[in-house]
């Protein structure tokens, strides 16, 4: 009895204990506006040396782009006396730009530590005069202002011998030493700075291991901290895109996008070319609405002065952004993500409570914008503004939605409306509608996408579930050798989960007739950047200049060497429509998108080529593929695309139930597996009927 008594009451705890874990990443993404900092030596030097200004890379990164030497750079520390640095002032510019929380950079890639440490001696308390601890102070200022407290940490560190080499793109292999001395400071940061929103890890590229015992280790100390998605590997509690970038649809999963008040630079750079301070709110603002509808968080970062003091353009910015938050914060905090799956052309959409809120870009006052259809229609709609409420006309126009007269306001960056419903459970029924008899492919799915990467380089979209709406009942799943053996769930009508195991039943062989299609020249032109980053532009590209190299061949090497990218672009005319096989052949990552689509993402580690069949599924007329072959580590780039005259099909019945036929029923596939690394659904092969 005191045994089952005690099991219980642990069960208990348990429950409660994911309850308070569930809350706190609830209370994170909340949030939504954040302060970053980025305050260290480089700050001194606000990007000149020699009198000169370094313009090439990030001033915060100036001993790697300016400086060179680090005994020059290390020998700043002695006049780094942090003067005019006030945590208070800081903490409470925060609070009246309308920001939740402020993340401060403990190390960035230059190895000095910004806090107390036994790791080196290499910090603010030892090696500068002021022996203060600014991110004490700091932390401690955040508490007393009721600001949640976060740290940034580099996984690279251009100080620490063990951490050689060091590269241009900041994104080396991570030694087993310097991995010893990543997890000695972050185990000093968890324990000795009170409560930790959220650790902000940046560069490098670790092994899969190393990431999860920097997440374990994270957790274990402090279960309630977050995670950033720059850990790599998958292991995280929240995605971070590109730096400045914002994702072009809602993305499903936590995340944020880190912002500076100017692109070109984190740290302070004394001769930054400033634009008015109006400029800059309308244009921040404009970011964090985006970011917010697309169920993201907002981190902006300012850069303090050597002496500690904050730029006063970058002040009056924040205080400008604050200013339009206390009208508009209502909108913004605690808000859900549109209820669309797609952006609308007239502006965003956040979801809060039983209204949605409307954020129309000025270009459309005293015209007509159209809500697509939702399960419920508004009670009202009206015009918000400083201190008064303005009624709004619109009508009902059946099946199309909702259109709305847009009055005649004079706001910017934008025009707020709000749209009161009777109820919450505010959902979009606007979703393109797949024929009977139709087969659901990722062509006509709508796609939900989380992100990820392995290393900041391999940053993607990744599919994690697919949805068609249809009249009738599928009856069969199809899929090919690959998926064998996967495991899925599939949701009909809202229903509870049915888990399906693709066991390989119903081999046959499908042939593809010779004249089927015909392959245009295929274009290529070598790349950089982010693996899971396509221009829109290729897929409606019509001439290709002297740098792309047109090739009828299947398959190519090229000297480009790890860290490089192609652009594969193709048109495909068929007939009819057709499910291509192709072997595409590639060395770590591979990015395709089909007539606009992202139908497919792929990173894996390793130096040797991989090689994968897809299925594409192309429509009647002209189709245009365009992959990006990414090289993350091998010395050649190597990419493949060879059409198949025949692949393996298996098939097995769906067996939904019946019962829950109606007049439109949605489908839902989704990957069986919800532990971390997160993980692409991988179903560019599957196909229902």
């Amino acid at each position: 009895m005191k045994n089952r008594f005690l099991s219980q009451l642990v069960s208990i705890f348990l429950f409660f204990l994911g309850l308070q874990q569930l809350t706190n990443a609830q209370s994170w993404h909340q949030d939504k506006f954040s302060m970053f900092i980025h305050y260290g030596l480089y700050s001194l030097f606000g990007g000149v040396w020699m009198n000169e200004p370094v313009t090439g890379g990030y001033s915060e990164q100036i001993l790697s782009f300016g400086i060179h030497f680090s005994d020059w750079y290390e020998d700043a520390a002695r006049s780094f006396d942090l003067k005019n640095w006030d945590a208070n002032k800081i903490a409470t510019l925060a609070k009246e730009a309308g920001m939740r929380s402020i993340v401060f950079t403990s190390k960035h890639h230059d190895g000095f530590c910004m806090f107390k440490t036994a790791t080196t001696p290499y910090n603010a308390v030892e090696a500068t005069p002021s022996r203060r601890d600014p991110m004490k102070e700091l932390s401690e200022a955040c508490r007393e202002k009721g600001l949640n407290f976060g740290v940034y940490f580099s996984l690279i560190d251009w100080h620490f011998p063990p951490a050689m080499p060091i590269s241009s793109h900041n994104a080396d292999s991570i030694t087993p030493e310097h991995h010893r001395y990543n997890m000695q400071q972050v185990r000093e940061l968890m324990n000795n700075y009170g409560p930790i929103s959220e650790i902000w890890f940046d560069m490098g590229s670790l092994t899969p291991a190393q990431s999860q015992e920097l997440y374990s280790l994270v957790h274990d100390i402090q279960p309630d901290c977050k995670i950033s998605g720059r850990l790599g590997n998958g292991y995280h509690d929240f995605s971070v895109m590109a730096d400045n970038q914002l994702p072009e649809e809602p993305l499903v999963m936590p995340w944020q996008t880190a912002a500076s008040i100017y692109p070109e630079t984190w740290g302070y750079r004394s001769w930054q070319k400033q634009k008015t301070v109006q400029e800059k709110i309308d244009q921040k603002i404009t970011d964090l609405v985006r970011v917010v509808a697309r169920g993201g968080n907002y981190l902006l970062n300012i850069g303090p002065k050597g002496d500690g003091s904050v730029v006063k353009h970058e002040e009056d910015i924040l205080k400008g952004i604050g200013q339009w938050l206390k009208t508009y914060g209502k909108a913004i905090y605690g808000s859900g993500h549109t209820p669309y799956n797609h952006i609308m052309p007239w502006g965003e959409c956040t979801r809060q409570g039983k209204s949605l809120y409307l954020f129309v870009l000025p270009q459309h006052r005293n015209s007509i914008i159209r809500l697509l259809p939702l399960n419920c229609k508004p009670e009202r709609i009206l015009a918000i503004g400083a201190g008064k409420e303005q009624p709004v006309q619109w009508h009902s126009n059946g099946e199309r939605g909702i259109d709305i007269e847009i009055p005649d306001i004079a706001e910017k960056p934008w025009i707020v409306l709000r749209a009161d419903f009777a109820e919450e459970n505010i959902r979009a029924t606007s979703h393109d509608f797949v024929r009977k008899h139709t087969t659901l492919s990722p062509s006509n799915a709508e796609i939900r996408f989380a992100h990820t990467c392995g290393d900041y380089y391999t940053g993607r979209n990744i599919a994690v579930s697919q949805t068609w709406y249809t009249e009738n009942l599928p009856q069969e799943i199809r899929y090919t050798e690959g998926e064998k053996g996967k495991t899925i769930d599939i949701q009909v009508n809202g229903s509870a989960n049915k888990t399906i195991t693709l066991n390989g039943a119903d081999e046959e062989t499908v042939r593809i007739k010779r004249n089927a299609c015909v392959l245009a020249p295929a274009h290529i032109r070598a790349t950089g950047g982010v693996l899971g980053s396509i221009p829109k532009t290729l897929n409606t590209k019509t001439e290709f200049e002297k740098e792309w190299l047109a090739t009828m061949e299947n398959n190519g090497k090229l000297p480009y060497g790890a860290l490089s990218a192609i652009y594969y672009v193709r048109d495909i005319v068929c007939p009819s429509s057709l499910d291509l096989p192709v072997e595409v052949v590639y060395n770590n990552g591979i990015h395709v998108l089909l007539n606009g689509k992202q139908i497919h993402s792929q990173f894996i580690r390793g130096t040797a080529g991989q090689k994968q069949m897809l299925l594409l599924p192309l429509n009647k007329g002209k189709n245009r593929i365009v992959i990006k072959y990414y090289n993350r580590f091998a010395p050649v780039l190597e990419w493949g695309f060879k059409p198949l005259d025949s692949y393996k099909r298996y098939s097995q019945p769906l067996n939904l139930p019946k019962e829950k036929k109606e007049k439109r029923n949605s489908i839902t596939i989704s990957g069986n597996k919800t532990t971390f690394p997160v993980e692409d659904i991988q179903a560019a092969n599957i196909r229902i009927r």
